[in-house]
């Protein structure tokens, strides 16, 4: 088994539910004692070490895009207001790569963990609308979770989910045409 299946298979936690993911997400644990948690009961379970500092290096040195980019800044070129809500965590040293790269093209980024909320509670959406100034007819919302984009529906926010490069890129060049 690869260290990446084995720290997918490991998010759902010792509950099975996930809710030490989501506490992380929350920003009520933080990464360095919830991998070290996870590390541990894989160990546990599995007899697989996992160095827990190689698996948050993982999360926080994701690439975006170049596409996704150039369609960021497009859009807000043309004056398209936008947000950018994830549930994330950041480890103690502050770092998390992808979403500072985002941030000098989308600086509103709602990250779950500090405002302790996650997607897809209304909370953090109606977070959202807040910071745009906008109501949620007024709205898409995208996200590659299919849960999270029903959610979003049953709030009466019009949304998409996008599970792959060619959709997400189909469907921002028929925003920005």
């Amino acid at each position: 088994m690869s260290e990446n299946a084995l720290v997918t298979a490991m998010i759902p936690g010792r509950d099975g539910k996930g809710e030490r993911w989501m506490e992380l997400e929350r920003g009520c644990l933080s990464p360095e004692a919830f991998w070290e948690e996870a590390c541990t009961f894989a160990y546990e379970q599995c007899g697989i070490r996992v160095d827990p500092q190689r698996v948050i290096q993982q999360f926080i040195t994701v690439v975006v895009p170049p596409y996704l980019f150039s369609l960021l800044y497009e859009l807000h070129d043309r004056g398209f207001p936008m947000c950018i809500v994830t549930n994330g965590f950041r480890p103690a040293d502050g770092r998390f790569a992808s979403l500072d790269q985002l941030r000098a093209v989308v600086p509103d980024i709602i990250e779950s963990y500090a405002v302790g909320l996650r997607k897809p509670e209304q909370g953090i959406f109606d977070l959202a609308l807040n910071h745009l100034q906008c109501s949620r007819s007024d709205v898409l919302y995208l996200d590659d979770t299919a849960w999270f984009v029903s959610q979003a529906r049953l709030q009466k926010i019009q949304a998409i989910c996008v599970t792959d490069t060619d959709d997400t890129t189909a469907i921002l060049k028929i925003l920005v045409s």
